[in-house]
């Protein structure tokens, strides 16, 4: 599903218990609302559960599952999951995907041929006023059931110079890309084409890029910042660097008060670089975790 670039979440049939209900014409748990549902292979099922996905179904939800219907109720032999499951679709694990992507896909990554793009992972977010799309590049093939038993980081070596980005939502507006590194943004060459937004990218080793499509166009610079827009690098000297813990088992590189010749540059925050002034001149400095 990753792979695929299908968006899901898992379910846990005590929540859906308490806040599940059918409205208009979709699953909804709480404050999400999902147009399919696809069932792994179970041991057991619970009646409220079964219940509801017979209705979903009833009222043109998309209930997909694995292998066979469960052969117990709420933890007894009972007949009764297999003669609902006959209402259902039932799939491989590989044959879920063709028939779910129809429903629910609304981002795709392709090569030029029109593959997707496994290594490429996408998380698209509705914001009220704005989309985000976070693409980022995983760098190796899922091969293993397990992503803990797949390469090391700095195996994952591969890189894609070309490839397509679909994005399914309303026509609201440009698209622009976020630098992650600098916080600049820029806009995005895309096309709007029936009821996707269209363009192109690349992907270098492990990179990422942030997307958004907000409801109002940004005002920005115009151009996309690149290598040659650094002016002049100052390599820092192989030293101890001064420290204090907040906490005493912990070493967190990413969340710190920074100083400099005993001055806070920098206050307690998520951070991945600081641009600090130097008089004349700005000093970016990244944290590289090793």
């Amino acid at each position: 599903m990753l792979a695929q670039k299908l968006d899901f979440d898992f379910g846990d049939e005590e929540i859906i218990s308490r806040f599940g209900k059918i409205e208009n014409h979709r699953l909804q748990i709480n404050k999400a609302a999902y147009q399919a549902v696809l069932i792994p292979r179970l041991l057991t099922i619970r009646s409220t559960t079964l219940d509801l996905l017979e209705k979903f179904a009833a009222q043109g939800g998309m209930v997909v599952y694995l292998d066979k219907a469960p052969e117990y109720l709420d933890g007894n032999v009972s007949k009764y999951p297999e003669k609902v499951f006959t209402k259902f679709h039932r799939t491989t694990l590989s044959g879920s995907v063709k028939i779910l992507e129809n429903a629910i896909r609304k981002v795709s990554v392709t090569v030029p041929s029109g593959r997707q793009i496994k290594p490429i992972l996408a998380r698209l977010s509705d914001h009220g006023e704005a989309f985000s799309l976070f693409l980022c590049n995983y760098g190796t093939e899922f091969n293993t059931a397990s992503v803990i038993d797949d390469c090391a980081i700095l195996d994952r070596k591969l890189k894609f110079s070309q490839a397509k980005v679909e994005v399914i939502v309303p026509n609201q507006g440009k698209v622009y890309e976020l630098n992650l590194s600098d916080g600049s943004i820029y806009g995005v060459d895309a096309v709007y084409k029936k009821d996707r937004y269209v363009f192109n990218t690349a992907f270098d080793e492990l990179e990422s890029h942030l997307y958004l499509i907000p409801a109002e166009n940004l005002v920005i610079d115009g151009r996309k910042n690149s290598a040659s827009d650094l002016k002049q690098e100052f390599r820092l000297p192989a030293m101890a660097w001064d420290f204090e813990l907040s906490e005493q088992n912990i070493l967190v590189l990413d969340h710190a008060e920074c100083y400099a010749d005993c001055e806070m540059i920098s206050p307690k925050g998520y951070i991945y670089s600081w641009m600090i002034s130097c008089g004349k001149c700005w000093v970016n400095l990244c944290v590289v975790e090793q």
